[in-house]
């Protein structure tokens, strides 16, 4: 077997090993993904993520009546449960430590 032959029968052997565990380790992830991830993903409700006190503010009159407060309640309420029934689970901003904006419902 001639020198030539012999580097190529070894880059060969490197090329091998340098690149069949990465592609090895990108089918099993993709598998993985497919077979688990996936399914419990698609199986877990959307999220709606609600400021509550924003949303009241925001509802009642200027002067800050109890009527206009409790009007405000009733309608966050109302959308929350709107939300509910569309399959969202829906939190209270001041109980959430960090979201994307994606998940803020601005009722």
């Amino acid at each position: 077997m001639s020198t030539e032959s012999k580097n190529q029968t070894e880059l060969g052997k490197l090329l091998l090993l340098v690149v069949w565990p990465p592609v090895a380790a990108l089918v099993v992830a993709c598998a993985l993904y497919q077979w688990k991830l996936k399914p419990a993903l698609s199986a877990r409700p959307p999220v709606a993520v609600i400021n509550v006190e924003k949303a009241v503010t925001s509802g009642m009159d200027p002067a800050g009546s109890p009527a206009s407060v409790q009007a405000a309640i009733t309608k966050t309420k109302a959308e929350a449960k709107a939300l509910r029934d569309h399959g969202y689970v829906v939190l209270n901003a001041s109980y959430v430590y960090a979201y994307p904006s994606t998940y803020e419902a601005n009722p």
